[in-house]
């Protein structure tokens, strides 16, 4: 698997982006540009919520400079065999 982003948070959570997940989200959610805006995200967080049901966490946070209403990166990641897969990104109006 090719990875696009792999870094480790302050918490020692391993973080995965594959090739195959970036490509996910340039084609079905182009405004989110850049892998470092994924990164930073996570890394500084506005709001974390886990779903425990899911196996999920979400990760959201605001830049306030886009040109778009919708200002929130959402960032969806899995937890997959001792790894967080980021599974998905894109911008929202409001954190729900």
């Amino acid at each position: 698997m090719e990875k696009i982003l792999d870094f480790t948070d302050k918490r020692g959570r391993n973080f995965t982006l594959s090739q195959k997940a970036w490509t996910h989200i340039r084609t079905k959610h182009s405004l989110v540009e850049n892998p470092e805006e994924i990164k930073e995200t996570i890394l500084n967080s506005d709001n974390e919520i886990k779903i425990e049901s899911k196996n999920r966490t979400y990760f959201y946070k605001y830049f306030k400079n886009k040109k778009q209403t919708s200002k929130f990166l959402k960032i969806i990641v899995k937890y997959i065999k001792d790894n967080e897969q980021i599974v998905s990104a894109y911008f929202v109006r409001k954190i729900r």
